[in-house]
């Protein structure tokens, strides 16, 4: 089992039902999961280096500490105030990073953008979040490795709590950068009566940019 969770992704997305990739942000917030959907998906290619910008930022916030995953949370006064140090080729990763937040703002509560410098040698475990039971969470991973997606089908619960490992034979798949995902948490799988969405951090040590975007509990 730990030999699979360990196992490169597969890089394109799975043509499969519990994945519903829509073609628009006004489907992307209005969709809902189920009956078998956990995961919405809109397909983007985003033009700009987003590599070079998640080296830029972490030297304009090399003061800012970090948690203990080692994670820096980006609000957008944080980016608007980065874009006035940043390089050109930044600014235009911070513009469209900031137009995602300000739209997304306007139906989740609260939306920033994770500087993710090092997994310090600790490999994440597939888990599922405990997010807003109608809106889920979202997730975009701006540039590469990007967070690790599983089946429904391929996950296998591990004990009590909300952690997984793959199904022998499983492979997780790649999020693919610049896409916006809408994951079911535990919470929506009680609603809409899904599997809440497996996923977890790649085992990796590259700079990453990821845009989350959370609703109230309920």
């Amino acid at each position: 089992m730990a030999k699979a969770a360990n196992m490169p992704p597969d890089r394109d997305v799975p043509d499969d039902k519990s994945i519903r990739t829509v073609n628009n942000l006004k489907d992307f917030v209005g969709e809902s999961f189920g009956p078998d959907a956990n995961a919405i998906r809109l397909k983007r290619t985003l033009s700009a280096d987003f590599n070079a910008a998640a080296v830029d930022l972490n030297r304009i916030f090399s003061d800012r500490r970090e948690n203990f995953k080692g994670m820096k949370y980006l609000s957008e006064a944080d980016l608007q105030s980065a874009r006035l140090q940043a390089n050109k080729e930044t600014q235009k990763a911070l513009d469209i990073i900031i137009d995602d937040i300000r739209s997304l703002k306007k139906t989740w509560d609260t939306v920033c953008l994770r500087l993710i410098t090092s997994s310090e040698g600790r490999i994440e475990k597939f888990h599922t979040d405990g997010t807003d039971a109608h809106l889920g969470r979202v997730l975009c991973s701006y540039n590469e490795p990007t967070t690790l997606g599983l089946l429904p089908q391929d996950a296998v619960k591990n004990g009590r709590d909300d952690t997984y490992n793959p199904a022998p034979g499983a492979k997780p798949f790649d999020l693919r950068a610049g896409d916006l995902w809408r994951c079911a948490g535990t919470f929506a799988a009680k609603t809409a009566n899904v599997p809440p969405f497996v996923h977890r951090a790649p085992s990796d040590k590259s700079l990453r940019l990821l845009l989350v975007g959370d609703g109230p509990l309920r």
